[in-house]
């Protein structure tokens, strides 16, 4: 970092914009209005069980998205990506992929530079809470079914106490 000038702050930014354009002029050169893509979800920060339960909240009490806080840059995965507890399936506008590993090319004699299927989707919350429907919401066959059910009460309480669940990659810096 300390090799870090305005100059190159400039040369990352301008490298980042032309990334992104770089993709914008592909899917446009496709008429993408929007993209389908996947983000799947394992319960290693408990966020199958709290997804579950509230997906269970909303369908009882018939809302029709749930909130969820992401990051600024979130990954995402196309249909041939790895399958986990469930999944959020998700149509975005295709002004918000910053990139996909389709248009980026892999560096000679270097292992990828991106992984195989990635999109990468900016949120442009400035709250970083987006709002996820329901029905995007998959179950992997039978996995956490066995939840109890919840009564309209005890669903109204659980849903007016909660708060966004955060969706993020968080990295041990130790």
């Amino acid at each position: 970092m300390s090799t870090l000038d305005s100059d190159k702050v400039q040369k990352i930014c301008d490298e980042v914009l032309r990334l992104y354009q770089h993709t914008q002029l592909h899917l446009a050169k496709i008429s993408a209005q929007t993209i389908f893509i996947r983000r799947e979800l394992s319960n290693k920060n408990g966020y199958v069980d709290k997804i579950l339960k509230l997906k269970s909240c909303a369908e009882l009490l018939g809302l029709t998205e749930i909130k969820i806080e992401m990051d600024t840059l979130n990954s995402f995965g196309d249909q041939n990506c790895y399958w986990a507890d469930i999944a959020l399936e998700l149509e975005v506008p295709a002004k918000d992929i910053f990139y996909c590993s389709q248009l980026i090319a892999d560096r000679p004699f270097h292992s990828k530079t991106v992984e195989s299927g990635e999109w990468i989707v900016i949120n442009r919350s400035p709250t970083g809470v987006v709002h996820i429907p329901v029905s995007s919401i998959r179950i992997r066959s039978g996995k956490h079914i066995d939840m109890k059910p919840l009564s309209k009460s005890e669903a109204e309480s659980f849903i007016s106490n909660y708060y966004p669940i955060e969706l993020r990659t968080l990295f041990d810096r130790s």
